[in-house]
């Protein structure tokens, strides 16, 4: 979720963040462009970059590794009388090509690494076609290398369901972009 300026205590999207844990019982919360920094949030949460990540007592969450664009958070849960381990990759895609490819690439080590299952879930600042945008260019920067790493990675979409673009730029009329930027994918044996 973009919550840019809560660090702010007059912050209106602290009672919003309040509301959207109560109502859906949420155990994991990512955030991102909060301005916090670690000392804000210390006793709370991780926070790196203006990330931040909270979670209730009720998850077995350890942040195993962290860097400026995603948090490696590793889950155990119990399910079916056995213990269940996956890593949760939370991210924030950079605004700017060139440090996108980075993060595929950095990404790209963390699922190398890993023989858990992974989730990767978060703000990509990518689509991968116009089915994802309205408005704006008929161009898709990016779309190329971002495909072909999930496809190599045979990361696959975790359905969603809602609203069909997830930002806005926010200009008026006929300069109004719409866009799906955040997602979850997952690899296949995670599904």
């Amino acid at each position: 979720m973009d919550c840019r300026g809560i660090s702010s205590s007059d912050s209106p999207a602290i009672p919003f963040l309040v509301w959207i844990v109560r109502k859906f019982s949420l155990h994991v919360l990512f955030l991102m462009e909060t301005q916090l920094n670690s000392d804000d949030v210390s006793r709370l949460c991780l926070a790196l970059g203006g990330l931040a990540v909270l979670w209730s007592s009720q998850v077995n969450l350890r942040v195993s590794s962290k860097c400026l664009s995603f948090f490696q958070c590793k889950i155990e849960e119990g399910l079916n009388n056995n213990l269940v381990e996956w890593n949760l990759l939370l991210i924030y895609g950079s605004l700017y090509l060139a440090l996108r490819t980075q993060t595929w690439a950095d990404l790209s080590y963390q699922l190398a690494s890993s023989h858990l299952p992974v989730v990767i879930q978060g703000d990509f600042n990518q689509i991968e076609s116009m089915e994802q945008k309205s408005g704006g260019r008929d161009s898709i920067q990016g779309v190329r290398a971002f495909s072909t790493w999930k496809t190599n990675w045979e990361l696959t979409d975790i359905p969603y369901h809602g609203v069909p673009f997830t930002w806005c730029n926010n200009r008026a009329d006929n300069h109004r972009v719409y866009e799906r930027l955040d997602r979850a994918t997952a690899t296949q044996d995670w599904l």
